[in-house]
């Protein structure tokens, strides 16, 4: 009992001590959370105090915005004799109306360069290259000692020259592989060409990217434009793009002071923004044309600087009608 009695004496010191370790471990725990958590609180009264409750009245402005640029912008207010070709011979209205502003114009995901390169009669062209995803093109992956770096060191650095890591090569010379042949045997015939050597001046055909490199894999595999090459790449479908990002951004700044809660970004303002990005740049159709005119026609303007210009004219020439003769206006609207 003695030493059952000396021993709790001797832990004693060493629990306290534990103890006292343990209290001073949470305190830090503690500690370290409050900190940690005091940006995100900080957020939050930054929020709160910018968002205090939910305010339907920035969602009414911009509805109202967006209704009145497609209540206002005739697209299709074109004179007869400036109309231009936004489709083909027989053309459905359904089809020039929807597809036809995001195809018309629209080509490969590449765009095709002839680049010649000097060798000298000891080097090559010194090019690293891998399979490309159409079958008979090679992607230049690197560029080493060689003809191809002399030839872009003489040139200025935004040159379009240049041969570039990225750029896709079709055809050295004469020799390119068809796509008929299997994708191995069309690397090695390429790869072959490009590692070869003497004095002479080498022409490559570059193939170089239009697209963003994270949507190269939509092309299709034969070289030929597919339906996703064309809409990526036709003025239309850029312009849509610009006009979205700006009727956007406003709508992201009423969303941000309106209060209500994610969800609603994409599904109303993103929607109605699109909306009304579409609205300007689609194609208009009419069959009541003499022959050689248009009946599938580009729209009088699809840049949104323009569009406000236009509107701008419209209201102003809507309030002196207005302020002339308002049962009039009134009858033409409403009866």
């Amino acid at each position: 009992q003695r030493a059952m009695a000396k021993e709790k004496e001797s832990n004693a010191p060493k629990e306290k001590s534990a103890e006292a370790k343990g209290k001073a471990n949470g305190k830090a725990k503690d500690k370290a959370k409050d900190k940690a958590s005091e940006p995100q609180e900080e957020d939050k009264a930054f929020l709160s105090n910018l968002r205090p409750r939910r305010r339907a009245i920035f969602f009414v402005f911009f509805l109202a915005a967006c209704s009145l640029i497609v209540a206002l912008h005739d697209s299709c207010d074109v004179p007869k004799n400036k109309r231009q070709d936004c489709g083909y011979p027989d053309i459905s209205s359904t089809e020039c109306k929807t597809v036809a502003c995001l195809i018309k114009g629209g080509g490969g995901a590449t765009s095709r360069k002839a680049v010649k390169v000097r060798r000298s009669s000891a080097e090559t062209l010194g090019l690293q290259v891998s399979k490309d995803h159409v079958v008979g093109w090679v992607t230049v992956t690197g560029i080493g000692a060689g003809a191809v770096k002399s030839h872009n060191d003489a040139l200025a650095s935004d040159s379009e020259e240049r041969i570039q890591v990225g750029d896709r090569i079709a055809k050295v010379d004469s020799t390119s592989a068809s796509s008929g042949k299997k994708a191995d045997a069309a690397y090695e015939k390429m790869v072959k060409a490009l590692e070869g050597k003497g004095a002479k001046t080498v022409q490559l055909e570059i193939q170089r990217p239009r697209i963003p490199s994270f949507l190269m894999w939509v092309r299709s595999s034969n070289g030929k434009p597919n339906i996703a090459e064309k809409m990526l790449t036709a003025p239309g479908t850029k312009q849509m793009v610009r006009t979205f990002s700006s009727v956007g951004g406003l709508g992201f700044a009423c969303w941000l002071l309106s209060g209500y809660p994610l969800a609603s970004l994409p599904l109303y303002y993103g929607g109605i923004s699109l909306a009304v990005a579409y609205h300007t740049v689609r194609c208009c159709h009419d069959d009541d044309v003499a022959a050689g005119i248009a009946h599938c026609y580009k729209p009088k303007t699809n840049k949104l600087e323009d569009v406000l210009g236009g509107i701008k004219t419209s209201a102003l020439a809507l309030v002196a009608k207005v302020r002339k003769n308002p049962q009039k206006v009134f009858k033409q609207w409403f009866v």
